[in-house]
């Protein structure tokens, strides 16, 4: 389980800066994600006398300027000349990010009490592991193989807001302040539900509810009001909103360590069995992939749920090493 740990015992790295400042633009990050900006805006012009301000600061500077070449993809390295063209008003947007960068170190190394950059946490699972994360105000977070949630260590006194990379369940207590998941493209707003959402790097954000009701937004301001037993699907890179009826068992069962499949393609059944056991699962024969399996499994070990397959599929799985099987057979009809 990987331990808890708050952005005040820790630098903000450029790549989570960049990320922060992505979600700034698109519209996605949370309130407390948008203070941290918001405050930064408010302060600009008034620490340039601050001796850590980075124009005082060359070294500063030179790493400053390290990482926004890296972001733009040049190798030179940079020199005198264009540390100070950095601060000259035609580079204005690059001192923005310079500066803002910056800014949120300095919060956050001051250990100041600004509501995001002195609370945040952070939780991760690997591949193979689940943890549940009790937040707050009392609501529970079951965190899926390979995923993450940020989240205050307390919540404002307004609204209650995280952000989740990966998978999660929720089982939101009830108050009057609204709970709000902030996905990749997407953001999730309730009071009080029971909801999965599943939001992969590069892949469609899926919202999966139990009972209550969520509402989904997108940037560009379109939403959709879901009822139990619904599912809305949001196509990555898209800002179209895709609702239909699910057994909410095969996105939800998860959390209660049951693998359950429903006319799953043993491509995905796989892919999911790779991330619940942490192992490489190669399937040798592509018209194996599309063949389809209906089963479920509690608490089983790996070899028995393989077994299965195998006898299911009459597929012929071999253990090559450790965390390592192959599969073969003549596929489907």
């Amino acid at each position: 389980m990987q331990s808890c740990a708050t952005i005040q015992h820790m630098s903000i790295s450029a790549q989570q800066f960049r990320e922060l400042l992505d979600r700034y633009l698109n519209n996605t990050a949370s309130h407390a994600e948008r203070d941290v900006l918001d405050m930064f805006f408010d302060s600009y012009g008034t620490d340039l006398s601050d001796p850590g301000f980075p124009e005082n600061n060359p070294r500063l500077q030179n790493e400053i300027l390290q990482t926004i070449h890296s972001r733009i993809g040049s190798s030179a390295k940079p020199d005198k000349n264009s540390l100070v063209r950095l601060w000259l008003p035609v580079a204005a947007a690059i001192s923005i990010f310079v500066l803002a960068y910056f800014f949120i170190n300095k919060t956050v190394q001051s250990g100041g009490n600004q509501y995001a950059a002195s609370t945040l946490v952070e939780e991760k699972t690997s591949k193979g592991q689940k943890l549940l994360t009790i937040l707050s105000d009392g609501t529970k977070v079951y965190l899926n193989g390979e995923s993450k949630i940020l989240f205050p260590q307390a919540f404002s006194h307004t609204t209650r807001e995280v952000t989740v990379t990966g998978e999660a369940f929720f089982e939101v207590v009830k108050d009057v302040k609204p709970f709000i998941v902030h996905a990749t493209q997407i953001k999730t707003e309730v009071l009080g539900t029971s909801f999965n959402i599943k939001n992969p790097e590069g892949g469609a954000v899926e919202v999966t509810l139990v009972e209550g009701s969520v509402n989904i937004v997108t940037p560009s301001g379109k939403s959709s009001i879901l009822k139990p037993n619904q599912q809305a699907v949001v196509p990555f890179n898209t800002a179209e909103i895709i609702t239909k009826e699910v057994n909410i068992l095969r996105y939800t069962s998860w959390k209660d360590n049951i693998l359950y499949f429903e006319q799953t393609t043993l491509k995905e059944a796989i892919s999911t069995l790779e991330s619940w056991y942490a192992v490489r699962i190669d399937i040798q024969n592509p018209a194996l992939e599309k063949c389809v399996i209906t089963a479920k499994y509690q608490d089983e070990p790996l070899g028995n749920v393989l077994s299965s397959f195998q006898f299911l599929l009459s597929l012929n799985i071999t253990r090559m090493d450790e965390g390592h099987f192959t599969i073969t057979g003549k596929g489907c009809k």
